[in-house]
């Protein structure tokens, strides 16, 4: 399935009940794959589950001026791509001028199990719910002048990053989290994390960049980031 555009209309799920999402994009089955979908000028809030959920071959996904977000209940991550381990893992999703909000908890912004190249241009990454989080990235990522704002929290972390293919974090603003930038996964912490670039505005977090223990994080570097920021480093 490929060419798909949805654009210009406000789903809400205020009503559903269950383990309901906004937007399933659904490449699971044998044979089966997501190609070619644009998002653009579309909101998605209040769905009891993911406001999107992707599982599968899903690849070349693109969100512009895409809100996501869930004020008026409980729900889970913002944007969920499931990779179940056969078949291509999630490629190619770029999120454009875009705003992720969770409202709850304990959940993320944006979360993959794994996808080779994730890409963020511009827009607004702001949890808001105490400890609530940004985005966690596995295999790929890239952010570019993205904006992330957090109202506080002493578990929430703005960016998670883990994979081998690399990460270029070079936000505009990321600020009010427990951990700022992450390297690494301390829940996992055998699992590598390379190649990291930071270089952007990291500031106001309790620990603003912080390298985790465990596996290798060869590869990664400090560039340029805020004046003052500090560097948590658990090797």
């Amino acid at each position: 399935m490929d060419t798909i555009v949805v654009r210009g209309i406000q789903i809400d799920g205020a009503g559903s009940t269950g383990e309901v999402d906004g937007i399933l994009l659904d490449g699971s089955a044998k044979g089966a794959a997501i190609e070619g979908v644009l998002v653009e000028n579309v909101s998605v809030t209040n769905f009891p589950r993911y406001q999107v959920y992707a599982a599968g071959v899903v690849f070349d996904i693109v969100f512009r001026r895409f809100t996501g977000m869930n004020p008026d209940r409980a729900a889970s991550d913002i944007v969920y791509f499931f990779w179940p381990g056969s078949g291509g893992a999630p490629s190619q999703l770029t999120f454009d001028d875009s705003w992720l909000s969770p409202y709850t908890s304990g959940k993320w912004a944006f979360r993959t199990t794994v996808s080779s190249d994730t890409r963020f241009f511009g827009g607004t990454v702001a949890p808001y719910a105490v400890d609530a989080n940004g985005v966690w990235a596995v295999g790929g990522v890239s952010i570019y002048g993205t904006h992330f704002e957090a109202i506080g929290g002493t578990t929430n972390v703005g960016l998670r990053y883990v994979g081998s293919n690399g990460a270029f974090i070079s936000p505009s603003a990321l600020g009010g989290f427990a951990v700022g930038i992450q390297i690494g996964d301390p829940t996992a912490k055998a699992k590598n994390a390379v190649h990291g670039f930071i270089a952007g505005g990291v500031s106001g977090n309790t620990k603003d960049i912080q390298v985790v223990d465990g596996g290798s994080r060869q590869g990664t570097v400090l560039a340029s980031y805020s004046s003052g920021a500090t560097v948590d480093n658990l090797r």
